[in-house]
């Protein structure tokens, strides 16, 4: 081998011809040197360790002393009969082996696989093929996702859907051999396409309780197969993923036991909305790992994820129209209103004042608004449910439910279970415009309107306030004089209100129905204003 100085660029080169003729003078198989040469000269050159100028030229020299160490203590271990790099168990697997180890290994295989995979002029080949069936569970406008195995990891997401990996058990019995092996290596494995559903099957039975007679699972889509540098503990590589995705109807009996196994294993389940699932996180920080659908163009995923995936639940709400509209009052005593905008009737109910503060936290919740609740009493699940843990709870919602009742109205939902929740499609709830306030920033160059949703106390802890910047346009920012002071502002009503409409269209995810109404000839801000307030 080429000898390289421990200081300075001083070294040798030497031909590889050269390198062939004393490998032929010293073994009995002089035949084998040309082949053992360029394969020394082939793993040399993938670890980087000779100079490749002028290995062009057919001379090897190292690119520096340590890289002719590297070299050197490949060829030593290799020529020392019984010498490995490793114990001999180093790499057995097996739950009993130490998690050092474990990470240890792990580490190694995510370098290599790194920097193998990181030179973008080139297309590198996975070499692990894994076949997922993903059973997506949504609920209203969120979808369950499990806790992954690797679980101290803040660099990756810890949250995936219900589903996994195919195991060999999910084959047929005449299948399941080591012959599967190599046609499971391939990432459109017919095998593996006839075998999804007995893999979702076992696993929604292991992670969630489900049998077969408590769902329906419909195939949606198969992805196009993604890669990456991925794996749970130490099997880590660059990994060709076929991802099948199937959405899970419930029924009653499953939905039920779905929203009680999350409820008693809160830290090993999350909700995310769409949108935090397309973020790929939520406010709290919790992360999505589902790398693998947001390689879709942004649409399509919004289209596939509000359109695509049904419901799971086979008791949808009662009130999922938009002449369903429903506008909670912002204290007790003010009637409720129903109807779509323009059209409402209003309704009073007798509510004591914790009816009330339950009523909105409801309401909150099924928004997706924060909210600061402490003492264990909620368990918040998806779908708009929440699971009440405290007789005075569940007394109080059974107050909401006969009051509402005796209005001949079905919106609030509770089963024996103490699972509650407003039984309406969250896009049609909405809070009167007094739970509002604004103000218009003309001291700002952009003149945005400022909306709040305010903050609401109660007996366990604040529904947090909710704050939006919308940016006017020119013919907003020349009407609000007007529209402020209640006064004619010269332009066109209809063009007003379809404006508005238009530019406060995010308002409606956090519950505002209105916030202009016609009034006779001109138009009238609904919202409060926080200067006057």
């Amino acid at each position: 081998m080429p000898l390289h100085a421990e200081e300075g660029l001083a070294r040798e080169d030497i031909d590889e011809l050269e390198l062939v003729s004393q490998i032929q003078a010293s073994v009995e198989c002089a035949h084998a040197a040309g082949p053992v040469v360029s394969t020394i000269r082939r793993l040399f050159d993938s670890l980087a360790l000779l100079d490749p100028s002028l290995l062009t030229a057919g001379r090897w020299a190292f690119i520096s002393f340590p890289a002719s160490l590297v070299a050197r203590s490949i060829l030593e271990t290799m020529a020392t009969p019984g010498n490995t790099f490793f114990v001999p168990d180093y790499w057995t697997q097996g739950t009993h082996r130490p998690p050092e180890i474990v990470e240890e290994q792990r580490e190694l295989l995510r370098r290599m696989e790194n920097q193998r995979t990181s030179n973008a002029a080139i297309l590198p080949h996975p070499i692990r093929t894994v076949h997922v069936t993903w059973g997506l569970l949504r609920l209203g406008n969120r979808f369950l996702l499990h806790r992954r195995e690797d679980k101290t990891r803040p660099d990756v997401g810890a949250y995936v859907f219900p589903g996994g990996r195919l195991d060999l058990t999910d084959l047929a019995v005449e299948d399941r051999s080591a012959m599967a092996l190599r046609e499971l290596f391939n990432v459109d494995s017919t095998t593996a396409i006839q075998s999804q559903r007995r893999t979702l099957e076992r696993e929604l039975r292991e992670e969630l309780d489900l049998f077969p007679s408590e769902y329906v699972a419909t195939h949606r889509r198969q992805l196009e197969p993604f890669h990456k540098v991925e794996g749970t503990r130490n099997n880590h590589a660059y990994t060709a993923y076929n991802i099948a995705i199937y959405s899970v109807k419930l029924t009653q009996t499953g939905e039920l036991k779905v929203l009680d196994r999350v409820t008693h294993a809160p830290a090993e389940w999350a909700w995310f909305s769409t949108q935090e699932l397309v973020a790929g996180k939520r406010p709290d920080g919790k992360r999505a790992f589902v790398d693998a659908l947001l390689t879709l163009p942004s649409a399509e995923l919004n289209d596939f994820l509000s359109s695509g995936i049904p419901d799971s639940s086979d008791n949808p709400p009662v009130y999922r129209k938009k002449g369903d509209a429903i506008e909670l009052p912002s204290s007790v005593g003010e009637p409720i209103l129903i109807g779509d905008a323009g059209r409402q009737k209003p309704v009073r109910l007798s509510l004591s004042q914790q009816a009330w503060e339950l009523l909105m936290l409801l309401a909150w919740h099924a928004r997706g608004l924060e909210m600061s609740i402490s003492g264990g009493l909620f368990v918040f699940l998806g779908g708009g449910w929440i699971k009440l843990r405290n007789e005075e709870l569940l007394e109080t919602a059974q107050e909401l439910v006969e009051q509402f009742q005796n209005a001949d109205l079905r919106l609030v939902e509770c089963d024996a279970f103490g699972h509650c929740r407003l039984s309406i499609s969250a896009e049609h709830l909405y809070f009167e415009p007094k739970c509002f306030e604004y103000f218009w920033d003309v001291e700002s160059e952009e003149k945005p309107i400022v909306l709040t949703l305010k903050k609401i106390d109660t007996k366990w802890g604040p529904l947090k306030e909710r704050q939006i910047s919308i940016r006017l346009s020119p013919l907003m920012i020349k009407a609000m004089p007007a529209l402020e002071a209640g006064k004619e502002h010269g332009a066109d009503p209809d063009t007003i209100r379809r404006e508005f409409k238009r530019l406060l269209a995010p308002t409606e995810a956090m519950g505002l129905h209105q916030f202009i109404a016609k009034r006779y000839d001109t138009h009238e801000i609904l919202v409060p204003n926080a200067r006057v307030c």
